[in-house]
Order: C-alpha cells, then sequence, then structure tokens
C-alpha cells in the first residue's frame, strides 16, 4: 500500500491548529509502518516533516500536476491535510480526508460567499471518502451534515510544547515577555474567534485588575483593525511568534482565555493543561467536551459571564490548583501513537475499498477532458470493424460468483460496448452458474467449452476465439472497475507497449484474505520495480493478440508457473510491459490456508514439472533455483538406502550415515512429515502475529508452503518414459544427481565435478551391458569404485572415462542408480571435496545424439 499524504493547502500561521494535529501525529504514525513509504506532496510555502520513510514532493498548485505525481508515485490511498475543492482524476473514495469543523454550514455569515461556496464543495468532495474528525461533536455535526459518511474519530496528540523550554530564548523574543502578570489567547483573527466579544470583556477585567496584560499571538486577519478602531488597554498583540516564544508566554501567564465561538477541537486547551494554566473558555460546540472539568467555560457572548470567570481564574488560588491538575490528568487521553494507529487504520481499510461507479465515471471524464484540451483524443485506440478488445476469462476456480464478475465486463465499463467482446470459457463444473453467467452476456459475446486441466489452458484455449487486437485475460474471481478497459487501452497506446497488468486490490473479508493482499502488494512493488521482467499479473491484463501468437501463448500443461514463464518468454523476446495503474481489477483472495495452500501448491509443482523438462540455465536467470530442487535427488528415499549400504560397506562417513537412517526407515514420509510440521509451526506464528510481523510471518508462511510442495514432488519424482541410453550430466536435471557441483568448462567441454560419493539417477534398459562414465582425464592413481543399485559393478578405466560393467541381477525397475566413489582430490584454493570430473553417461556401444532429460 503506498501512502500519499496531501500538505498542499497548509500555509504556517495561516492554516490555524490543523498543522499543529498533523505534527504531532505524523511522526507517530510514519513510526508505526517503518517499511511503507509516504509520499509528502508540498507546496514551496510548507516544509514537510522529515522521516526514514518519508519522501518529500513538491508539487505546483495544478490538478493536473498534483494528478501525475499521485501516478508517478503509484498512490493507493491519499490522506488530505484539509478538503479541497479541485477537480482531481484520483477517486475521492480513496481518500481520508482531515476535516477540523464544520464552521461554513454552522455559521456561514463569518465567511464571504466565494469561501462559502468552496468550502461546500470540498467537504462534499471529502464526504464521499473517509472523514478524520479531531471531536465528537465534529463527527456528529458532519453526520448530520452527510448522513452515511464514513468516519473515524482521531484526537490530536498531546502537545509537545513544554519540550521548547529547554531551548535558549532569544533576546528578540525574550523582549515581547511582559514583565507582569498577563492573560494569553492564541488564535487566529477569524470572526468566530471572537476577539470582539472579548475585548468588550477585557475593559470590564481591567478596570478591576489594572495590572494584568492581555497578550495575543498568532492574529492577523480582523484583529488589527478592531484595535486601529477602538484601542483596548492592557492588550499587547504579538502576531505570530516562535514556538520557543508560545512556550515561554504559557509558562509565565496567569490563565488561558479562548472564547471562541466555534471550534472543531480547540488545541490550545491541551497546550494550557500541559503547563498546569487555568482555561476560562467558551462552552459552544467542542470546547465542553475538549476541556471537560478542566476549564471554566461560559457563554462567549456574554461579556459580564466572561469576566467573571477571568476574575476567577486570576484571583483564586484553589480553583486555579483545582483546574491545573484536572487538565494535567485530561492529557493522558490523548496519545500519538493511539491516535496514529486509528489513522493507519482507517487508511488500510480507504485502501482496499471499491469506488463507486458514479467516481469513477466522473474522473474518467476529467482525465479525457485533459487529453482532449491536450490535443489527444480517444479515437485513437481504433476504430473498424470487430471488436477492439477480447475479454478472455477462464471460469475454473470462481469462487462466489463468476455471473458477478462477468457482469462487471460486459455491463458495466466505461468503454464503448460495441470495442470488445467478452469470452467465456468453461470447464465443465458448475452448470448452473454458468446459466447465470450466460444471462449476463450481450450478443457478440460466446462461451466456450473446454476440457482443459488448469486455468491458464482455460485462458489459452479462449484466445483461439479472439477477434479483437488486444486480448484482455480475467480471472473468474476478480472484475474490473468500470474504467478498468479504457484505462488500459490508453495506457498500451499511449506509452506505446504491447502488454501492459492493471492494477489489482484486494477484496479482502477475512485475516487471510487480506494478508494475502497485503503480500501480494509487497512482492508487486518488487515485480514493478525499474528493471523487472516479470510484470504481467494475469489477474488483470492485456496483450496485443499478434505478440502473443507470435511467442505461443501461455503454456497451460505447467499451471500457475505458466504465468511468470509467459513473462519470462516476453522478456527474452524484448516486448516491453507496461503497468497501467488506473486500470484497477478487484480480485477475490482466498478466504482460508487451505485454499491458499492448495494454489501455492499448483505453482510449486508444475515449475517442478517444467524444471525436469528445461534444465537451460537461462531460466535460472529469471527463476533462480531453490534450495530444495539443488539437492532435489536427495529426496529418495530408495537412495538413501542405497547410500547407507554403500557408506556401511566402505567404512567411513558416519555422520553421514546416521542422517541416512531416518529416510531409509521412514521413506518419503521423513521428509514430509518434517515439512508439514514447518508449516504448521509457521501458520500458528501467523496466527499470533500482528502488524508487519503478522505480514512477515505469512511470507514465511507462503515461502515453506511452496518448499512444502516442491518436497512432495520430488520424494515421488516421475520415472522418464523413455530410457535415457546417453546423457550429458550438464544437462541433467538437478534431481537426476546426488553429490554434483555446478557446471564447469573445460577446453570447451562442459562438465560437473562429483563429490567423492555421487549418484546419477538413470533409466536402462534390459540387457544394457555396459554404462560408459565420460570424464576428464583421470588422476594417475586415482581409486575409483561403482555401485549399481547399491551392490558393486566391474570397473574398467579407460582413456576418457570408465565403463561400468551392468549385469542384469543388478537393475531393478524404475530408477537406476549409479554410485561413483572416488578418494578425495583436494585443490588448491578450493574447499570443495573433489572426485570425477564427470561429462556424460551413455549406454555402451549407443551411438545416438545426446538428447535432455525428459
Amino acid at each position: 500500500m503506498n501512502v500519499g499524504i496531501d500538505l498542499r493547502p497548509l500555509v504556517p500561521g495561516e492554516s490555524g491548529g490543523i498543522v499543529q494535529l498533523l505534527d504531532g501525529l505524523l511522526p507517530s504514525l510514519f513510526a508505526l509502518a517503518p517499511t511503507r513509504t509516504f509520499h509528502l506532496f508540498h507546496t514551496a510555502r510548507f516544509a514537510p516533516p522529515r522521516a526514514p520513510n518519508a519522501v518529500a514532493v513538491e508539487v505546483p498548485p495544478i490538478a493536473d500536476a498534483f494528478d501525475a505525481e499521485l501516478v508517478r508515485c503509484e498512490i493507493d490511498v491519499l490522506l488530505r491535510a484539509y478538503p479541497t475543492d479541485e477537480p482531481l482524476v484520483f477517486p475521492p473514495a480513496r481518500e481520508v480526508t482531515v476535516v477540523p469543523d464544520a464552521l461554513h454550514a454552522d455559521l456561514p455569515e463569518q465567511l464571504d460567499p466565494p469561501t462559502r461556496a468552496r468550502r461546500a464543495t470540498a467537504f462534499a468532495r471529502a464526504a464521499a471518502g473517509t472523514l478524520v474528525v479531531p471531536s465528537r461533536y465534529t463527527r456528529d455535526r458532519l453526520a448530520a451534515l452527510f448522513p452515511g459518511a464514513r468516519s473515524v474519530l482521531v484526537p490530536p496528540a498531546a502537545p509537545q510544547l513544554v519540550g521548547r523550554l529547554a531551548d535558549p530564548l532569544s533576546p528578540a523574543d525574550a523582549e515581547c515577555v511582559p514583565t507582569g502578570p498577563f492573560v494569553l489567547y492564541p488564535a487566529r483573527g477569524w470572526p468566530h474567534k471572537n476577539h470582539a466579544g472579548l475585548f468588550r470583556a477585557w475593559r470590564a477585567f481591567r478596570a478591576e485588575h489594572p495590572e494584568y496584560e492581555l497578550v495575543l499571538t498568532g492574529t492577523g486577519g480582523c484583529v488589527p483593525e478592531l484595535l486601529a478602531a477602538n484601542p483596548v488597554p492592557g492588550v499587547r498583540d504579538l502576531g505570530f511568534v516562535s514556538e520557543r516564544l508560545l512556550a515561554e508566554l504559557y509558562r509565565r501567564a496567569a490563565a488561558l482565555v479562548y472564547p471562541s465561538r466555534h471550534e472543531g477541537f480547540g488545541l490550545p486547551l491541551l497546550e494550557a493543561f500541559a503547563f498546569g494554566l487555568p482555561v476560562v473558555c467558551g462552552n459552544r460546540t467542542s470546547l465542553p467536551e475538549v476541556g471537560g472539568d478542566a476549564v471554566l467555560a461560559v457563554d462567549p457572548d456574554d461579556a459580564t459571564e466572561l469576566t467573571a470567570a477571568l476574575a476567577r481564574a486570576v484571583s483564586e488560588p484553589s480553583l486555579r490548583s483545582a483546574l491545573a491538575a484536572r487538565g494535567r490528568a485530561r492529557l493522558s487521553a490523548y496519545d500519538a501513537p493511539v491516535s496514529a494507529r486509528e489513522l493507519w487504520a482507517a487508511l488500510e481499510r480507504t485502501a482496499t475499498l471499491p469506488v463507486p461507479m458514479e467516481q469513477v465515471r466522473a474522473g474518467h471524464r476529467e482525465f479525457h477532458a485533459r487529453l482532449a484540451r491536450a490535443g489527444v483524443s480517444h479515437e485513437r485506440t481504433g476504430s473498424g470493424e470487430g471488436p477492439l478488445v477480447s475479454v478472455v476469462v477462464a471460469m475454473g476456480d470462481f469462487r462466489k460468483s463468476a455471473a458477478r464478475c462477468v457482469r462487471a465486463w460486459t455491463r458495466e465499463q466505461t468503454l464503448p460496448r460495441e470495442r470488445f467482446e467478452v469470452i467465456v470459457v468453461w470447464d465443465g463444473r458448475a452448470p448452473d452458474e454458468l446459466e447465470r453467467v450466460r444471462r449476463e452476456l450481450g450478443p457478440q459475446d460466446r462461451i466456450v467449452r473446454s476440457s482443459a486441466p488448469t486455468e491458464t489452458a482455460l485462458w489459452h484455449e479462449g484466445t483461439r476465439h479472439a477477434r479483437g487486437r488486444w486480448l484482455y485475460f480475467a480471472e473468474a474471481h476478480s472484475y474490473g472497475e468500470p474504467e478498468c478497459l479504457a484505462e488500459v487501452l490508453d495506457h498500451l497506446l499511449g506509452e506505446r507497449v504491447a502488454a501492459a497488468s492493471s492494477r489489482s486490490v484486494a477484496a479482502a473479508e477475512n485475516r487471510v484474505a487480506l494478508l494475502e493482499g497485503r503480500l501480494f502488494e509487497r512482492v508487486s512493488a518488487q515485480r514493478l520495480a525499474p528493471g523487472g521482467w516479470n510484470r504481467l499479473f494475469f489477474r488483470g491484463c492485456a496483450i496485443e493478440r499478434a505478440v502473443y501468437e507470435r511467442l505461443g501463448g501461455l503454456r497451460g500443461e505447467y499451471g500457475l508457473f505458466a504465468e511468470p514463464l509467459f513473462s519470462a518468454e516476453l522478456h527474452r523476446a524484448g516486448v516491453r510491459v507496461g503497468y497501467a495503474r488506473r486500470s484497477v481489477v478487484r480480485h477475490e483472495n482466498a478466504g482460508t490456508f487451505a485454499e491458499l495452500a492448495e494454489h501455492i501448491g499448483d505453482y510449486a509443482r508444475h515449475e517442478c514439472e517444467f524444471r525436469l523438462a528445461h534444465a537451460e540455465s537461462v531460466w535460472d536467470e529469471y527463476f533462480g533455483t531453490p534450495a530444495e530442487w539443488r539437492s532435489g535427488g536427495r529426496f529418495d528415499a530408495t537412495l538413501a538406502r542405497i547410500e547407507a549400504r554403500v557408506r556401511l560397506r566402505a567404512g567411513g562417513g558416519s555422520r553421514r550415515f546416521a542422517a541416512l537412517l531416518p529416510p531409509s526407515a521412514l521413506g518419503g514420509h521423513w521428509w514430509r512429515w518434517r515439512a508439514a510440521a514447518r508449516t504448521e509451526r509457521l501458520r500458528r506464528r501467523v496466527l499470533r502475529a500482528s502488524g508487519d510481523d503478522e505480514l512477515d510471518a505469512f511470507s514465511a508462511w507462503w515461502t515453506e508452503t511452496a518448499t512444502r510442495a516442491r518436497i512432495e514432488f520430488l520424494t515421488a519424482l516421475p520415472v522418464p518414459n523413455e530410457a535415457l541410453a546417453a546423457a550429458h550430466v550438464a544437462d541433467l536435471p538437478d534431481p537426476y544427481l546426488v553429490g554434483f557441483h555446478s557446471v564447469e568448462r573445460h577446453a570447451g567441454r562442459r562438465f560437473r565435478w562429483s563429490e567423492p560419493l555421487a549418484h546419477v539417477k538413470l533409466v536402462l534398459p534390459r540387457g544394457v551391458g555396459a554404462v560408459e562414465v565420460e570424464t576428464l582425464p583421470l588422476r594417475p592413481g586415482a581409486a575409483v569404485a561403482a555401485f549399481v543399485n547399491g551392490r558393486a559393478a566391474t570397473v574398467e578405466p579407460r582413456a576418457d572415462g570408465l565403463r561400468v560393467i551392468v549385469p542384469d541381477a543388478l537393475l531393478r525397475t524404475g530408477w537406476q542408480y549409479l554410485t561413483l566413489a572416488c578418494d578425495p582430490l583436494r585443490a588448491p584454493n578450493d574447499a570443495r571435496a573433489l572426485g570425477l570430473a564427470v561429462c556424460g553417461a551413455r549406454v555402451a556401444g549407443h551411438t545416438a545424439a545426446v538428447r535432455r532429460a525428459a
């Protein structure tokens, strides 16, 4: 999940308490998700906070530029510091907006008509997403204005202004601090802050307490005009002040007065509580909620009541002490980590919510209006007879409702309906669901019946019936949001790429599904990184049909592994693959560990089948080589028994001999049981964990589940149908070899060093007579022995290797195990234990060309 934070509306000194609110929360938010990157969008007027996982992005005050940055940074959810009325393509449903109050609705006379109109538009947009409110009052007020709007209560953190007292006070600031007693009012000079009402009360208060001054900070606005028109005795207006000076004023003030007529929260109350100041404030909106019993709350428009409260606050010691103690106690309810967790949870929830159709269409209209202003017409997506796009839906694993997914393509897309067709490929199961699907299809769509065994094979079958220039692959448990096809076409043609993936958003309903979605986001970020080759996601992707056919299409026989395999083939062919971020598909994730394990196992088993048939090193550059595959021949209970027999006869290697006893006795169950126990331990660890630890544990479980599936495959390694009459050791898959090092070259010949004891798995015909082992020149005097199926065989040294006599009595059904033993060679600067430099093996007298293992 990529999080953007829109700080562009903020201007220091002009944006009120919302700057302090974010200053208190953002550091805790960054610390809560240290592995996530937060993009802070700001203007030149505002310096964003710094953090190791926060990236500052300066953006011009233009909606087009902001939308472009949101796309470039791949933002999934946007935290907005304040509502704005700018037209964005980015959908409001994916926005979490801090809404401090509803001033324009409660006191419309306090604002000029243009400001009221802008706020009404901006707040309506914010209400279409998620609202972050600082108080219950604001939450309830917005719920009345926008019924059904989602809101989350995120109170400000307790202010840290007290810590500023440790900094030195500059001489200029020191001159601003009154030498006598004073009352402090820190507030912008906006009409609802009620400076005019305070001045009326202050005149009466000053008549009884002439030694006191009223110190104003952060004013501006109407305050200079009020004081110029009617000077008030004992008022000192300092305007905007530094945090250090403000802290000093709080420390020395006799009381805080805050007679505001409207507040969404009232952060100065918490600041006063932190300094132990008594507080006199208004009794309206959120102030009674924040102040509770720690303030003297009065009618802000009653000058007499305000004057009396001020007099009590400065002259009654017992009241002052009681108010200060209650204020400090109230601070404990305002905890930054707690508020940050609430905010983070709101961001996570909002990132997975569907975008309503009206928002999609509005964003789509705005996007294409910009294209039109730039001279780019949507008609560039093609014309002519027949559909432009063929959407191929594999109706294999449809989980909940294939009909719902198909409807998203046939009835809800903004791309004109005549421009695309939908092909549903059905495997013969769930005929009732097929009938529901049939009712969603249009006259240009069709259903194709197929007996293909895998979902990828169903897709490939569907492409044979496609007529569109572009193929779009979709699952029966994922569906495109309305702009999906139009946006992917815009990307394909605008970026001039032959293929592109849509952005997948998880439709998570439980813990397992949510974790799968989070892990997919993590892996996707790696796959989409610059230089990445595995960029095609068949949850939703498009490819030019001519390119697909030229490359031979998906290899359906390899199940889920066919997806990265096809991406690798695209990369080898030099085909560019894009990422259409505005094209969105919603994916129904698996809901249980068992269901996920089935899909992970499908991928791992088919990967193993591919590796058996394609041992070429070029594929290792793409897929790497799992550790259990490199030692795959070890997962063979028969070979374990054979090696134990050979080592027992040879009288050496007691530690290795002891390790061979469990699989010799328990067979393949030994490895399978151990793998099952590891996956179960990790599953339980997932259920106990939380936060990033939970995701890390889930990732480890996923990896171990794939390992378990490969081990299950290797413990039942299939025997090739044809005899391996001749095999070059460099071309054999790793599971056919045990005790061999990586491929090397010498004088143009490929070979592998064996260990002092090594095995080759072969399929030999009856009456083979002998096997010739081709090697580099043998060491003079090297002691070499050979075994067939664990029993000693006669060895005849030759100029280019060995001839191993194989009587029929040594052969068994299925795999034959050729064991080579040699006294170890210790080479300079090589820590490996070396035996023979083996090139290949073949049936004696066989002249057929070396074949790759199948």
